[in-house]
């Protein structure tokens, strides 16, 4: 082997292992966990959003059920996001009544569906108080 053909290899063993450090995208490596509060008005609509990457294949999910006494979904939907040139990334908007008094949480993980027994890269935990 040539001493260009060792430097090349070299190289291209360092970029790797730059690009694998930095990620694809926006993302954090690894599994990450944000929780937040909001305080709503009984019976107003409410939106939370996170981001979402479509071409990743990971989908927002409830971890739990909902305490539908308190808060009841609406509906979600993708929203492009304009600052970034990728087709894929973008943010997920879960809109949400606060139907009742009280307080409780809605917990979003962010799984591929097809892949069961691994853990979500993602968690979102939002306590939301009706008053």
């Amino acid at each position: 082997m040539s001493k260009y053909s060792k430097i090349i290899i070299t190289l291209c063993l360092v970029l790797l292992m730059i690009i694998g450090a930095v990620g694809c995208g926006r993302k954090p490596i690894g599994r990450a966990r944000v929780e937040k509060t909001l305080q709503v008005g009984q019976g107003e609509r409410f939106r939370v959003v996170v981001d979402c990457n479509d071409e990743a294949g990971y989908k927002w999910k409830l971890d739990e059920p909902l305490n539908e006494k308190i808060v009841e979904f609406v509906d979600k939907e993708f929203q492009l996001d304009p600052s970034v040139t990728s087709k894929n990334d973008g943010y997920e908007m879960w809109t949400f009544r606060a139907v009742g008094q009280g307080e409780t949480k809605i917990m979003l993980r962010s799984v591929k569906e097809w892949e069961k027994g691994y853990e979500p890269v993602g968690e979102e935990i939002f306590t939301v108080i009706v008053k």
